[in-house]
């Protein structure tokens, strides 16, 4: 049950992707974007270590509470609470490029973070050390492919 009200939560708190904006993104640098935000809910004085390199940007969609950063047209925004790190979180927005697949995005992940995945709400769970989760979603409008990486701490999952 707690499982089902952190991927709601996390869901509900995930912008929609704004498409005109978004170029296509390579899954290097999706990865990327998902590194940055690891760690979010349990190390956010790292935030700046993590986030180098990637540029501020104004704040781009009406629901997020955080901080816009974006590279290789990847947007991460960072909402961290470095008193209360386990309320921060963090979200991972890209236009996916053809040539790649989400199962392949999901593969990669796992094997980058050494991450346990889970199946669950129609959603993909990976499970990362620290407690931390990072809820996979994707859509798509037109031909265009989106996925979204939603970052929240979930303790005893």
């Amino acid at each position: 049950m707690l499982i089902a009200a952190l991927v709601l939560t996390a869901a509900a708190a995930t912008p929609a992707p704004a498409t005109a904006d978004l170029l296509s993104a390579s899954m290097d640098a999706v990865i990327a974007g998902a590194q940055a935000c690891a760690g979010t809910t349990t190390d956010p004085q790292g935030l700046t270590r993590r986030l180098a390199g990637w540029h501020p940007t104004p704040p781009r969609f009406a629901r997020t509470d955080g901080q816009t950063f974006e590279r290789d047209h990847i947007y991460v925004t960072v909402s961290a609470n470095p008193r209360h790190p386990a309320q921060g979180a963090c979200v991972v927005e890209a236009r996916a490029r053809s040539d790649w697949k989400a199962g392949d995005l999901i593969k990669a992940l796992c094997d980058t973070f050494d991450a346990r995945r889970q199946d669950a709400l129609g959603r993909v769970i990976l499970h990362l050390h620290d407690d931390e989760i990072l809820v996979a979603t994707g859509g798509q409008r037109g031909d265009a492919q989106f996925v979204v990486l939603a970052l929240a701490h979930a303790k005893q999952t």
